[in-house]
């Protein structure tokens, strides 16, 4: 009887029953799921009719809230705005304090760094300046420019003797001078810079003096020899301008220091005016009148 099982099972019987079970016990669970389910939902049924009342009398209290809230709102606007009130009308905004700090901050910067490089050149250029070959040098470029500029002059200028004597007294009283103030230039710690106003060819395009320069620069009156000031009695033309530059008899000279410029010597100019000099006004006081009853 042995093989009955097997016969069974190559039937199929056992699996039958074995999902039977599992369908059983399945249900079990889904049946005790639904239970506790049912009993939360009483209970949460129950406790909502407990509190009915009390949502009742929340619910006929919430326009009260409303109204309150809406009070407390405008009150609080009222006291924001009389604070306000009360609070300097130049407030700056904390963006442009932070603005103005990082560009202080990053100009000081520039500063120190400026000053290091000012300083290390000026320590590198003076010790070159001591060697034996610098001098060396130094003294073949002043020969040179020596005859180069005496040359130039000589057919600008031809009066002058161009003698031995005469290119010897240029270069003690003229080239010397010139380039020993180059070379203190040339090895300070400061910026110079020299400013000839004249920038284009007086002779293709002369450049125009305005009434407004007066002052700016050392004019000289090419007919009379006279120096210009602001109050000479010059006499513009319509446009303002009242004369033409004829040439720069020295250049002016500037030091800069951080962003800004310092004259230390002003431009000289020799200017031909539109119209002649004038003279200015005599002021006549009148002799004080005696009174008549003193001399009786």
């Amino acid at each position: 009887m042995a093989f009955v099982p097997r016969v069974l099972d190559a039937m199929g019987v056992g699996d039958e029953e074995d999902q039977s079970i599992e369908l059983q016990h399945r249900y079990a669970s889904l049946l005790n799921a639904y239970n506790e389910l049912k009993i939360k939902h009483d209970q949460l049924l129950a406790t909502h009719k407990q509190n009915m009342p009390e949502l009742l009398a929340l619910r006929e209290f919430k326009p009260a809230l409303q109204s309150r809230n809406a009070v407390l709102h405008r009150e609080l606007q009222a006291c924001k705005d009389d604070l306000f009130r009360v609070q300097p009308t130049s407030q700056v905004p904390d963006s442009t304090i932070a603005e103005h700090f990082e560009s202080l901050d990053a100009r000081i910067c520039d500063w120190i760094e400026a000053a290091t490089i000012r300083t290390w050149r000026s320590e590198a250029l003076t010790s070159l300046a001591k060697t034996p070959e610098f001098s060396a040098q130094l003294q073949k470029a002043k020969n040179r420019l020596t005859i180069d500029m005496f040359d130039q002059l000589a057919v600008v200028f031809p009066i002058i003797d161009h003698g031995q004597a005469s290119l010897d007294t240029f270069y003690s009283n003229i080239i010397k001078p010139a380039v020993e103030l180059a070379l203190i230039i040339q090895t300070s710690t400061s910026s110079y810079r020299f400013e000839p106003r004249m920038s284009s060819n007086p002779i293709t395009k002369p450049c125009k003096i305005s009434r407004k320069d007066l002052g700016s620069f050392r004019m000289t009156d090419v007919e009379t020899g006279k120096t210009l000031k602001p109050e000479s009695p010059v006499r513009p033309d319509c446009d303002g301008d009242i004369g033409i530059e004829m040439i720069v008899l020295k250049p002016g000279l500037l030091r800069f220091d951080a962003d800004k410029s310092v004259p230390l010597s002003q431009e000289a100019i020799l200017i031909k005016l539109y119209h002649p000099l004038g003279r200015r006004r005599a002021v006549t006081v009148e002799p004080e009148k005696k009174d008549e009853s003193a001399r009786q």
